[in-house]
């Protein structure tokens, strides 16, 4: 509850779940690093489950598990 992740923390994850070695894999770079216009997607993408855990009564899982679920 309450805890956010980056796009970057998201992809090493799923980089571990794949059995990459830790490192070197995926490097990530500030926005600001990169020229105007290149990233199309928003800076921030994140979003309140909250309500959505309340409605179903299903708890968020951590990172690593739901990467766990949905990688194979």
């Amino acid at each position: 509850p309450g805890t956010s992740v980056s796009r970057l923390q998201i992809a090493e994850s799923v980089a571990r779940r794949m059995g990459a070695e830790s490192g070197g894999v995926i490097n990530g770079v500030t926005r600001v690093s990169l020229p105007p216009g290149l990233v199309k997607s928003p800076a921030d993408i994140t979003m309140d489950s909250a309500k959505l855990t309340r409605l179903t009564g299903i708890p968020m899982k951590g990172l690593e598990e739901a990467v766990e679920m949905v990688t194979f």
